[in-house]
């Protein structure tokens, strides 16, 4: 990676990089070993919450973040009014998706 790919990517708003990674995650529910976007969420006020996306209402905002801690799950849950930023980590597998098919892997 360099950063000639990267100035292919666009800016864009987190509710829309949200929609984008949740149809990937829909996608990948009945592998067996499913890839999910882990992300570092920014809400008002400035609390940080992160995990893997398990799930987005995109009709009234609502997000599901997870992530498993020895076998157990962690989850939380907020609402996409209150992301002010979103950070995508392990991104080799989304900047096909995020790059309107610019970069691939």
């Amino acid at each position: 990676m360099d950063f000639n790919k990267l100035l292919q990517l666009k800016a864009d708003s987190p509710q829309n990089v949200l929609k984008k990674l949740y149809e990937h995650s829909k996608n990948e529910e009945d592998k067996e070993k499913p890839i999910l976007p882990q992300l570092t969420l920014m809400l008002s006020r400035g609390v940080l919450i992160s995990g893997f996306l398990l799930d987005y209402n995109i009709s009234n905002g609502e997000i599901l973040l997870g992530q498993l801690h020895e076998g157990m799950p962690e989850l939380k849950y907020c609402n996409s009014a209150s992301v002010m930023s979103l950070e995508l980590h392990n991104t080799k597998p989304f900047m096909y998706l995020l790059s309107d098919g610019k970069i691939a892997f």
